[in-house]
């Protein structure tokens, strides 16, 4: 079956590596920020997957709303859709139209199957959600930075970094652990994250702990300027991180 993904615009190559490592098949940008594949096994992706933030079964391509070719379902639905140029649910409004005169029946609160519609650049692509929850949300993250960034944001920069097991990687303003956090659940290694608020050390310390990385964490809280006495010149191989700013 063929597959779209969602990821950031921007991190497509980063979420086309991410597919053909977990799932050993190759992929193409259909978009910005939209990724198609081909799998037989795309729960094992839904549930390794860092950087994608929604995946969809592609069924069709068109150009306008009456171009949609309805389908049975076999089970009750609802439409979810996705536009850069309509609102939103006078498209779902008509498309559920066209699904429910093919004898398809409706519930708005709990579908079995979700018609999912995107209408970007002027292309419409028609599917069912795999993941109504989105992907990029995490369960571990109960403390949040006014200043942090998406999850899978985060993976991005850890695989640009280009961190793996057998090097340090650090993050220098930790905020709330997600950079770092990431950077373990992708894999285990020398992970640092500091901080210079006590307030944020501990927000990492938690987190962490829901991630169940914890233990592997090396978090504490260490003002910028005396960051170089914690090690060695050269010794710290990867970074990324997210610079504070100030807000006014």
């Amino acid at each position: 079956m063929k597959y779209v993904a969602m990821c950031a615009k921007g991190m497509e190559d980063i979420t086309q590596l991410e597919i053909e490592e977990i799932l050993k098949v190759k992929s193409s940008i259909l978009i910005p920020g939209r990724v198609v594949f081909e799998t037989k096994n795309i729960s094992k992706l839904i549930d390794k997957s860092q950087s994608i933030i929604k995946v969809y079964e592609f069924i069709q391509e068109c150009k306008s709303l009456e171009e949609i070719k309805p389908f049975d379902l076999k089970k009750t639905f609802r439409v979810s859709a996705v536009s850069d140029s309509l609102r939103s649910v006078d498209v779902e409004k008509k498309v559920g139209e066209l699904f429910f005169k093919l004898g398809n029946k409706v519930d708005l609160k709990n579908p079995e199957k979700i018609i999912f519609i995107e209408i970007l650049d002027g292309k419409i692509f028609v599917g069912i959600d795999m993941t109504p929850i989105l992907l990029s949300k995490r369960e571990y993250r109960i403390k949040i930075h006014n200043q942090s960034i998406s999850a899978c944001i985060a993976y991005g920069l850890v695989r640009l970094s280009g961190y793996n097991n057998k090097n340090i990687f650090l993050d220098p303003f930790g905020k709330d652990g997600i950079i770092a956090i990431e950077a373990l659940k992708y894999k285990k290694g020398n992970v640092f994250t500091v901080d210079e608020l006590f307030t944020n050390v501990k927000s990492i310390e938690i987190n962490s702990k829901l991630a169940g990385v914890r233990k592997d964490l090396n978090v504490s809280r260490v003002e910028i300027e005396w960051l170089d006495t914690k090690f060695q010149e050269g010794e710290v191989c990867c970074l990324a991180t997210i610079v504070p700013y100030v807000t006014r």
